[in-house]
């Protein structure tokens, strides 16, 4: 009895073993990972670490491969949530609704507090706890002190609202750069490190707005310029030609602001390029970085009052 059960358990082990290696087993990627450079005093964002194995929905395909429509992302569309009614939280200094608070466009208010008025434009805040952050470039909306520079899209600490800033071209925050990730190129703070599946998915829906919307509304302070003052539009078409067309190699898409063009090297081999039309997604190598990144002097000019400068 004993000598026919282990019979038949060879029996079955063997047939077990012919089975499997007549299947075709998937073979795991070889992903390397980079380690960020050591620093000290600049946490890393979350999802500024090594890039992910898969990159995840970048907006524009569905899981067959075809086309699909364009993501649009939470807090940016519809209306404004507020704290308590009649009352919007904010963290940090933002542009002020001066049809309904008169005075000066800009509020240098550190931390959290209240304001009457939602966001001018929900695309330009970050919204993390009930609160709204600020993410735009402050100099467009009346602040004239000193900024930080940076060029194209980056990433944002928790600390000022998290997530991604999807400005292309030179723009300013009142941060500074707290990431090795971050090469000094000129006088821009220039991101080298990943882009998230956070960020290929609600790419498109912001380099539609940074494209075509903002640069005709804010940009240069348009929103307290000739008397009136109007919002930009809700985002009704992101098809525009040139959505895929952008190849390796090409110059990234810049709205304002754009540097010498000796002033933006492409990075080395292995390094992500700034985000284009669709352009190179992958290569996450470890960037060289110089933190030798200085504040921009302020402008000459204060806030902004209706159409008048002070």
């Amino acid at each position: 009895m004993r000598l026919a059960c282990a019979v038949a358990f060879i029996g079955l082990a063997l047939t077990g073993t012919r089975y499997a290696y007549g299947q075709s087993q998937p073979s795991l990627p070889s992903v390397s990972t980079p380690t960020p450079p050591a620093h000290s005093g600049y946490p890393l964002p979350i999802g500024a670490g090594p890039a992910p194995v898969s990159e995840g929905p970048d907006g524009t395909h569905g899981p067959d491969g075809t086309e699909a429509a364009p993501l649009v992302p939470p807090h940016v569309e519809g209306d404004p949530r507020a704290f308590k009614p009649g009352s919007y939280c904010y963290v940090g200094p933002h542009p002020v609704d001066t049809r309904v608070v008169p005075g000066p466009s800009w509020d240098a208010t550190e931390g959290q507090h209240m304001r009457p008025y939602p966001p001018l434009d929900l695309r330009l805040f970050a919204f993390r706890d009930g609160c709204y952050y600020f993410n735009g470039d402050p100099r467009d909306f009346g602040y004239g002190g000193a900024t930080f520079p940076y060029y194209g899209a980056h990433p944002v600490l928790d600390t000022f609202g998290g997530g991604w800033c999807f400005m292309m071209g030179g723009h300013t925050h009142l941060w500074k750069p707290w990431s090795p990730y971050f090469a000094v190129v000129g006088q821009w703070n220039y991101w080298q490190g990943p882009y998230d599946p956070f960020f290929w998915a609600y790419w498109r829906y912001f380099a539609t707005y940074y494209r075509s919307y903002y640069p005709h509304f804010y940009g240069g302070g348009r929103l307290y310029q000739g008397g009136g003052f109007h919002i930009a539009p809700p985002i009704r078409d992101m098809s525009y030609p040139g959505w895929r067309g952008m190849g390796p190699g090409r110059a990234p898409p810049t709205i304002r602001g754009m540097p010498p063009r000796q002033m933006v090297r492409p990075p080395g081999a292995g390094h992500p390029r700034p985000p284009s039309m669709g352009g190179d997604r992958r290569g996450h190598g470890q960037p060289g970085f110089d933190w030798t990144s200085r504040p921009m002097s302020p402008r000459p000019h204060g806030s902004f009052r209706g159409g008048d400068r002070h």
